[in-house]
């Protein structure tokens, strides 16, 4: 009953396009007149492009458009949501849902996008660890904002750790939230610069295969998480 419930709250219109199904309501012209289903459209697509390269395929990405917060709210089932740094973009699973036209729209939506990929590769197993999933979500939308903010606290104050950067988004503390999320790219894009963009699949589908995170993360770098952030820091965050 539930899930019938559900199901009737969701939009009605569903158009299949390049790995994703768009669910909107085709009566909006707030959707049709603006371009925003357009835009919506082909910033995915892009996106879904992008990890060509590593061989990945998807089975088909839902994305359902609601009008407002409340509809949003209505629409998600009874499931774990990904924490997010954006109120407009929830990501539940392999499903991405979409509201209130954000300003910066194809940022989030890259943002979504990544996350939705760490969900589908370790899916049965240990997701993976949110400082890890966030960062290289904040590298996709491929603004360096957050990342020099960071890296300006970061020459006057030590790192957050790894249970502090898990938990910030989510605090309630917008400026411990952004420092969060550029840290977590600046280790990320270092992490990437030491084992290659293509040990990032690997990794992740490790912890989807039930290898605690911590032990996939010294499978891949040779040293714990918590002396790899040590050296990280005494390195310069860059």
């Amino acid at each position: 009953a539930a899930l019938a419930a559900q199901t009737l709250r969701e939009p009605p219109a569903t158009v299949a396009q390049a790995g994703f199904v768009f669910r909107y309501d085709d009566g909006d012209p707030a959707l049709l007149e603006t371009g925003f289903m357009q835009t919506v459209e082909a910033t995915l697509a892009a996106a879904y492009s992008a990890i060509a390269p590593y061989g990945l395929w998807l089975e088909p990405v839902e994305v359902l458009v609601a009008p407002d917060q409340g509809m949003l709210r209505a629409m998600l089932p009874n499931e774990p949501v990904t924490p997010s740094p954006y109120a407009e973009t929830v990501i539940v699973g392999r499903r991405i849902y979409l509201t209130d036209w954000p300003i910066d729209l194809e940022p989030q939506l890259r943002h979504a996008f990544i996350r939705v990929v760490a969900n589908a590769l370790t899916e049965g197993g240990y997701p993976a660890p949110t400082w890890f999933a966030q960062g290289l979500a904040v590298l996709a939308e491929n603004d360096p904002t957050r990342l020099q903010f960071a890296a300006s606290n970061l020459r006057r104050d030590p790192p957050m750790t790894f249970a502090q950067l898990d938990t910030a988004v989510a605090g309630g503390n917008v400026q411990a939230a952004e420092h969060a999320l550029g840290q977590s790219a600046l280790m990320v894009r270092s992490l990437l610069d030491q084992v290659g963009p293509t040990a990032v699949v690997p990794f992740l589908m490790n912890m989807g295969w039930g290898t605690l995170p911590e032990l996939a993360f010294t499978e891949l770098t040779g040293v714990r998480p918590v002396d790899w952030l040590q050296r990280w820091y005494a390195a310069g965050p860059r």
